[in-house]
């Protein structure tokens, strides 16, 4: 089959002992091909335009099926200097409700499981962009107007919650990072209120120390007058 509309160019399909293919002649590529014993339904187009990978009934724009019980399909980048390829993978999992798996091909397992209660386990770390909408670190700031502990404690009563966390609702969702900022808004909070109450306590104790000593010196002049 030969291009004749613009710039000349010739295909061919060809097929023997190899294969059935798409033949480039110009370039002398093999774009397309389809070696021996492929299966049934390899690659099968649907007359709603969905693509199959193993199943000629596909119920998505493409779908990859096979008949154990685990399907996956892989991305390889073949100049990648030290891991060349991950795996998205479907599988039946532990449970044996489906999981959700992502797998770097390094020989240590998936980097990221998600089964069919939600529950997601990864392997390594978890970075968000972060959020501390409340100013985290703000209330070590010289002018930051912090509350006395009375006045935090009383509103934190009257709300039903920590005024910087905000209210944790069962069953409704939470952003996580922002969370964790709020959290620790107040955690900072806390460790101004500790020095506070620490400072408090310490100066208690030297004016104890004082009026024990005050004492000491009294019960010394009374004693002292009843031996006369």
């Amino acid at each position: 089959m030969e291009e004749t509309s613009g710039t000349p160019y010739r295909w061919d399909l060809r097929g023997n002992s190899a294969g059935f293919y798409l033949f480039d002649a110009i370039t002398n590529g093999l774009p397309f091909q389809v070696r021996p014993g492929a299966p049934d339904s390899s690659i099968d187009i649907a007359s709603s335009g969905n693509v199959g990978i193993g199943t000629n009934t596909p119920d998505a724009p493409l779908e990859v099926s096979s008949d154990d019980t685990f399907s996956f399909f892989r991305v390889t980048a073949a100049r990648a200097q030290t891991n060349q390829s991950v795996d998205v993978v479907f599988t039946q999992g532990p449970l044996g409700t489906g999981e959700f798996r992502y797998n770097i091909v390094d020989g240590d397992g998936p980097e990221m499981r998600l089964n069919a209660d939600g529950d997601v386990t990864i392997t390594g770390s978890l970075t968000t962009p972060g959020s501390c909408s409340v100013g985290c670190d703000a209330v070590f700031d010289a002018d930051y107007d912090l509350p006395s502990i009375e006045d935090h404690h009383a509103r934190t009563m009257a709300l039903g919650h920590l005024p910087n966390v905000g209210p944790t609702h069962e069953g409704m969702p939470i952003d996580l990072a922002d969370k964790q900022g709020r959290i620790l808004n107040e955690l900072e909070h806390a460790h101004l209120y500790i020095a506070q109450l620490e400072a408090r306590d310490r100066a208690r104790a030297e004016e104890n120390d004082r009026l024990g000593e005050r004492i000491a010196r009294l019960e010394a002049m009374v004693a002292e007058l009843a031996a006369r």
